[in-house]
């Protein structure tokens, strides 16, 4: 079982490291030629990201956006037991700086931070 008071510094210190970071996730959309001038099968680093591709641009072209996220999962005492990186379709539940930490089946934290897009060919 997952302590409680754990689970709340955990929490409490998400919102520090928040209020650190010095970069939201963009809001602005990119016209259509800006996003369709955007290199296909090459990942953009979030951090040099100022504005989103135009999704239906995109979907349109026979293109999608996908999101690469960094997941790191912590043990009962906060040790990182695993890292790795997946390629998600979606990122609707992450917050404004790109971030979603979920508590897993298994009981372990599990942090994900959204740091790269790709735009692939639909298949």
């Amino acid at each position: 079982m997952v302590d409680k008071d754990l689970l709340q510094n955990l929490a409490a210190m998400s919102e520090l490291e928040k209020l650190n970071q010095d970069m939201k996730l963009p809001n602005e959309i990119m016209t259509p030629e800006e996003t369709l001038q955007l290199p296909i099968e090459t990942k953009l680093d979030i951090k040099n990201l100022t504005k989103w591709p135009d999704e239906v641009v995109l979907h349109d072209n026979n293109l999608k956006l996908f999101y690469v996220v960094h997941c790191v999962v912590s043990d009962d005492d906060s040790n990182i037991m695993e890292e790795y990186d997946v390629t998600l379709d979606s990122i609707k539940e992450f917050d404004e700086w790109g971030w979603k930490k979920i508590i897993e089946d298994d009981k372990l934290l599990k942090t994900m931070k959204l740091i790269n897009i790709v735009i692939k060919i639909k298949r």
